[in-house]
């Protein structure tokens, strides 16, 4: 089974899409730096995307994993990311991670192992099992 349609960036309100690309265009050092690392993933992921309701960090439809990274804006904020990790996972049936920025920033190989690791076990396929390895040839954990 090929991965999910893109219709839920269809869906997503003119207001959120703007939001989103606002957002990516004023994105954090660890959302850089991740982003400039998860672009050489494959299969292909996203960034900022409109999503039930709610924009998320990356998206890679082939796993339905969403990837959040949280820097002090979240702090105090658990309550309303943990409803909203609840909500991706129950009405778009995704898998959510998150990591705090400093992970992203400071301990990036542990950050992108997880990430691989988790996109693994969700693919949708053969196919995307197959090529859940980086361009660079190093290996999936």
């Amino acid at each position: 089974m090929p991965g999910p349609t893109r219709a839920w960036m269809d869906r997503a309100s003119e207001r959120k899409r703007k939001r989103a690309l606002r957002l990516a265009k004023h994105e954090t050092k660890a959302e850089r730096i991740l982003w400039a690392e998860l672009r050489k993933l494959t299969p292909r992921w996203h960034k900022q995307v409109p999503m039930v309701g709610y924009i998320v960090d990356f998206y890679c439809p082939a796993a339905r994993l969403v990837v959040e990274l949280d820097g002090p804006s979240h702090s105090g904020r658990e309550a309303y990311d943990a409803m909203r990790t609840r909500s991706l996972a129950q009405s778009a049936g995704m898998t959510v991670i998150r990591f705090q920025n400093r992970e992203a920033l400071f301990m990036l190989p542990s950050v992108l192992d997880r990430i691989k690791a988790a996109a693994f076990a969700n693919a949708a396929d053969d196919y995307y099992i197959e090529r859940f390895d980086s361009r660079d040839d190093r290996a999936v954990p």
